[in-house]
């Protein structure tokens, strides 16, 4: 849901609001995926070190603040303090998550059921993300609705998206302090094993 969420109203509002260019608001919500990267790799990294426990919470933490930095979004803005800047610490606080995810999702499950929890865990993700922009939307459609009668029409599609920010990053927080529930990975070891399969659950082969 964040992910998608913070996709969509960062693209709205750099076309509806800043007046970009389709090709030039892709343009600029490219570097999202370079951090992509980036935290998919250090994650891989931290986890048989540290578990995936400890990498939802911080990675939650770290969106949490990404996401609530966007909802100081102005009418007119700085591409490097108002736009990439925050999603580039929302971003990375997603990524470092997405591997803790699967793990967390999949550890302790009987190798017979690895697939069926792989895929419910897929699932959760699409439907989730569908769901939470449902509703996002329908918070942000309202906020400016009301906010329009006091407003132009350019500050009440901010308001909007501002208050979908919020929702979002306070939605995150919540996900980051639940984390803190999960059980612990049950050894190093098996950290290290789940952070080196790909995410369908099958294990890896290695050549000679």
């Amino acid at each position: 849901m964040t992910l998608t969420a913070l996709l969509f109203f960062m693209s709205l509002y750099c076309q509806q609001v800043l007046g970009y260019s389709a090709l030039r608001t892709g343009m600029a919500m490219l570097p999202i995926t370079v951090i992509f990267i980036v935290g998919g790799l250090t994650s891989r990294q931290l986890i048989p070190v540290v578990g995936a426990r400890p990498m939802l919470v911080a990675g939650g933490l770290i969106a949490t603040a990404g996401i609530a930095w966007l909802v100081t979004i102005p009418t007119h803005s700085a591409y490097l303090t108002h736009i990439l800047a925050p999603n580039l610490v929302g971003g990375f606080g997603v990524s470092i998550m997405l591997l803790a995810v699967t793990i967390s999702g999949t550890t302790g499950v009987d190798p017979k059921n690895a697939g069926a929890a792989s895929g419910l865990l897929n699932t959760s993700r699409q439907i989730g993300g569908a769901v939470g922009l449902a509703v996002l939307v329908n918070i942000a459609s309202r906020v400016t609705s009301h906010a329009s009668h006091d407003s132009d029409r350019l500050d009440a599609l901010v308001q909007g998206y501002r208050v979908a920010f919020l929702v979002n990053a306070g939605l995150m927080l919540v996900t980051a302090l639940a984390a803190l529930a999960l059980p612990a990975v049950a050894s190093a070891k098996e950290a290290k094993e789940k952070a080196h399969e790909p995410l369908d659950g099958r294990p890896t082969t290695t050549r000679p």
